[in-house]
C-alpha cells in the first residue's frame, strides 16, 4: 500500500494567534547553515516527539507557464528517492511509527516529519526523511499516478461550488499576477508536464539558500543542530527564489455569476489585501475579528443570527508574500441570497465608514490575547506558527510582543487602516448558483 500523503494549503495562521503579555511565549533559537539554510528550533519536553518541517519558497506563484508544476513536484516527494520505491519509503516510515507528509500553497512548499525521539525510532525516521528531501527520483510510473490523482481532484473541484467560487475569485482578483491560477494547475498543463521539468523545478528551488528548517520537540539544541545539518545541510546552496511583483489593486469592482444547480448560492467577495509587513497589520487583523472573524462578528450576527439569511458569513485576510486577498464568504438559500449579499456589502460599507466601538475592539483584543494556549497547545501548533514566522521573515520575538502590539490599537486605528487598505466600490464578487442581482 502506498503511503498516504496530503497536499494541504496553509492560510494565514496568525488570524487566531494571540499572546499572554508577561513571560516569553516561545524561546525560538535560530541559526544559519553553511549552505544558507535557516534553522528555527523550539525545545518542548512535554511529549517525547519531534515535529520537523523543511520548507522552500517553491509555491505555485513560481509555476511560470507550467501551471501546477510546484504542486506536482511537491506531491512527488516521497514517491521515490535514491534506490527506494514509494512503497519502500512508506514502509520505512511506518516501521518506526513516523508520519510524513507534503504541503504546498501559493507561496511555499514543504515536507513534514513527526517521530518519537527514542533513538531507535528517530534515527531511522530521519535517515528516511533526509533521503526523501535530498534525493527524489521522480519515477515516471509514479508521476503518471499522481497526475491522475490530481486530475481527479480538479474534476471534483469543478463540481464543488466552494472550489468553483474560490478559483474564479482568485482568477478575477489576480488577472496579471501568479496568484491568479489554481495551485493544482489545469488538465492541459498536467498532461503535458514531463519528468525532466519536475526535476529541473526541484533542482532550482529545493536548495539551501531557499530553505527554512523548523524543529519542535523533545531534543537538545545540540541534537537539533546535528539533525538540521544532517537532513538539510547537504542540499546544494543554490539561489533564493526570485522576488515577484506585488499584486496591484483593481481599479473597479467586478461581479461574476456562475450558474450552478443547487438549492443554495455560494458567494465570495473581496479584494487584494496585505502582506505581513503592512504597517496596518495589527489594526487590520483586529478589525477583521470584529467584522467577520468570529461567531460574534458583525457579519455573522447581521446575516445569520438576526436575519437568518445564510448558513455562515465570515471574513478574513490571507496575508501572502505578494499581497494575499481579503475575503468575505457566505452560503445562502437561493431565495435569500440576494438579500444576504446586499446585507453583507452594507455591513462592510458601514464598518469602513464607522469603524468599531471601544467595546467591540476590547473584546477582539481580549480574544486575540487570550488565545495563545490554543494556538500553541501542541508541537504541531508551534510548528505551524514557526513555519509562518520563518517563511515570512517575522521577528523572532513576534509572539512575545504580539500582546503589546494588539493592546495599543485604538478604534480610530482600525477605522483608518480599513479605509486606507480596503474599498467598498472595488470588490470582486463571485456568485455560484442562482443569479443574484447586484
Amino acid at each position: 500500500m502506498y503511503f498516504k500523503k496530503t497536499i494541504f494549503f496553509i492560510f494565514g495562521v496568525f488570524f487566531s494567534i494571540s499572546i499572554f503579555a508577561k513571560n516569553p511565549v516561545l524561546n525560538i533559537q535560530h541559526w544559519v547553515l553553511e549552505n544558507k539554510a535557516h534553522v528555527f528550533f523550539v525545545r518542548r519536553t512535554e511529549v517525547p516527539m519531534l515535529d520537523m518541517a523543511v520548507i522552500f519558497s517553491a509555491g505555485s506563484s513560481l509555476d511560470g507557464k507550467t501551471k501546477g508544476i510546484a504542486a506536482l513536484t511537491n506531491a512527488m516527494m516521497g514517491e521515490g528517492a535514491a534506490h527506494f520505491s514509494a512503497e519502500q519509503i512508506a514502509k520505512n516510515f511506518e516501521s518506526v511509527g513516523a508520519q510524513f507528509n507534503t504541503f504546498v500553497n501559493r507561496d511555499m512548499a514543504g515536507l513534514q516529519l513527526r517521530s518519537l525521539v527514542d533513538v531507535q525510532f528517530l534515527n531511522s525516521a530521519l535517515k528516511n526523511f533526509k533521503t526523501v528531501v535530498s534525493s527524489p527520483t521522480f519515477p515516471k510510473k509514479e508521476i503518471s499516478r499522481i497526475k491522475q490523482q490530481t486530475l481527479a481532484q480538479l474534476a471534483l473541484q469543478n463540481e464543488n461550488p466552494s472550489d468553483i467560487a474560490s478559483n474564479a475569485f482568485f482568477h478575477l482578483l489576480y488577472p496579471h499576477n501568479p496568484y491568479g491560477h489554481n495551485p493544482l494547475g489545469n488538465s492541459a498543463s498536467l498532461r503535458m508536464m514531463k519528468q525532466k521539468e519536475l526535476m529541473q523545478f526541484f533542482e532550482k528551488y529545493y536548495v539551501g539558500a531557499n530553505a527554512d528548517i523548523i524543529l519542535v520537540g523533545d531534543i537538545t539544541t545540540a541534537q537539533a543542530k546535528n539533525i538540521a545539518e544532517n537532513v538539510g545541510g547537504k542540499l546544494p546552496s543554490g539561489k533564493v527564489a526570485p522576488i515577484l511583483v506585488k499584486a496591484n489593486n483593481l481599479t473597479a469592482g467586478i461581479t461574476k455569476y456562475i450558474p450552478y444547480s443547487a438549492t443554495q448560492n455560494t458567494i465570495m467577495l473581496g479584494q487584494v489585501g496585505i502582506t505581513r509587513e503592512n504597517p496596518d497589520y495589527f489594526p487590520l487583523i483586529l478589525g477583521n475579528v470584529i467584522l467577520g472573524g468570529s461567531q460574534t462578528s458583525l457579519l455573522y450576527k447581521a446575516v445569520r443570527e438576526k436575519n437568518g439569511l445564510a448558513y455562515f458569513a465570515s471574513s478574513g485576510f490571507d496575508p501572502l508574500k505578494y499581497r494575499g486577498p481579503f475575503i468575505m464568504a457566505l452560503q445562502s438559500k437561493n431565495t435569500s441570497a440576494k438579500r444576504a449579499l446586499l446585507l453583507t456589502k452594507n455591513v462592510f460599507d458601514r464598518f469602513l465608514n464607522e469603524g468599531p466601538t471601544k467595546n467591540q475592539l476590547l473584546i477582539a483584543q481580549q480574544n486575540l490575547i487570550g488565545g495563545l494556549s490554543l494556538a500553541i497547545a501542541s508541537n504541531r501548533g508551534i510548528l505551524r506558527v514557526l513555519i509562518n514566522i520563518a517563511f515570512y521573515h517575522r521577528p523572532l520575538d513576534f509572539l512575545n510582543t504580539f500582546a503589546q502590539h494588539v493592546s495599543v490599537v485604538t478604534p480610530l486605528d482600525v477605522k483608518r487602516a480599513f479605509r486606507k487598505n480596503l474599498s467598498a466600490d472595488k470588490l470582486v464578487t463571485v456568485v455560484v448558483g442562482k443569479k443574484v442581482l447586484s
